[in-house]
């Protein structure tokens, strides 16, 4: 959702269009300038995904069982969306539901996927068959796939463009950023971004001289004196300009975020989430990233891996070039 949002604040700089977005998640979340051109918001999930346990790994009995309910329902589900198209979509933008896609093509609307994974190839990693093989034949109806990196496998898709790494560009200058949080010139400010339950059983650790925590997510030791809670109306880009290092599961839109924000990051290689694999690989190459056991995270126990990242060199800022050829691949298809 984040990235689709970062081409289209772009998509809008080069021509006005009409958003009516089908979302999980809801509108807060929708940058300012977006909602002033979406005239329709409809939160629902429309596709399964996978499904998490308590420690955000995936969970492949609930997952199944998840993927067996939806395809019951697929064929109306689709029926239900390509009657919605038909009100007068000229284009349909997907990151990236299968669903998406083939009602796409019932409907007689081009559909352009946008995504660094597809689940298809998920899907056959996780050992789900017959629903790789349902998603692969609804994503070859996509007109074309708008590939980020890094990227995973998409075989299904038969035209690309790599476009590269797509993120948002702060909104906030890093000084303005730290005012507003009372962080001094001189303090470090760490930012933890763990989603509940698995921030629940994170653990701080000791107290450090001119070392503040700001917490996202997870209510981890938020009565010590040097912890502040980050509010959760505030846009999650603001606190990583503002922080000198974030802690946080290796996931697309955090690391759009800091390579965009030029902050460290501490993140965890455990997981058993395809993507995972892509993602830690691509860190791997970049400075001021180090991976950090889960375990410790648990402990309280990554003081000295957070001690090491912080004396490296910030990284310098960088423009994601990816956010622009997303835009001006899109804009062409109006044209």
């Amino acid at each position: 959702m984040i990235r689709l949002g970062a081409v289209l604040e772009r998509l809008l700089r080069r021509r006005s269009v009409q958003l009516r977005v089908v979302a999980a998640g809801p509108l807060r979340l929708w940058a300012r300038e977006l909602r002033r051109h979406t005239a329709e918001w409809r939160q629902e999930a429309v596709d399964v995904g996978v499904v998490e346990g308590p420690d955000q790994a995936v969970d492949l009995a609930a997952t199944s069982a998840a993927l067996a309910k939806a395809e019951k329902l697929r064929v109306r589900q689709v029926e239900h969306e390509v009657s919605w198209l038909r009100k007068g979509a000229d284009l349909v933008l997907a990151d990236v539901p299968p669903v998406a896609v083939e009602a796409a093509a019932a409907a007689g609307v081009e559909c352009v996927a946008l995504a660094n994974f597809s689940w298809d190839w998920i899907y056959s990693e996780l050992g789900f068959e017959q629903a790789a093989a349902a998603a692969a034949r609804s994503y070859q109806h996509a007109s074309l796939l708008l590939e980020a990196a890094p990227a995973a496998p998409m075989p299904a898709f038969s035209r690309r463009i790599q476009v590269g790494l797509i993120a948002r560009p702060p909104h906030t200058r890093r000084y303005d950023a730290r005012a507003s949080l009372g962080i001094k010139l001189a303090e470090r400010l760490v930012a933890v971004v763990v989603r509940p339950p698995f921030g629940a059983s994170l653990r701080l650790p000791p107290p450090m001289v001119d070392v503040r925590f700001a917490l996202a997510g997870t209510p981890a030791a938020a009565a010590r004196p040097d912890v502040l809670r980050w509010p959760a109306e505030r846009d999650l880009l603001d606190l990583v300009c503002a922080a000198d290092a974030v802690v946080a599961k290796p996931g697309y839109g955090i690391i759009g975020d800091v390579v965009a924000a030029g902050t460290r990051l501490l993140y965890w290689r455990e997981s058993n989430f395809p993507e995972h694999r892509v993602l830690v690989r691509w860190l791997e190459g970049r400075p001021a990233a180090r991976a950090v056991e889960r375990g410790r995270l648990v402990s309280g126990d990554w003081g000295e891996e957070l001690v090491e990242l912080l004396c490296e060199p910030r990284p310098e800022p960088l423009e994601p070039e990816g956010t622009e050829r997303a835009a001006a691949a899109l804009a062409a298809r109006f044209d």
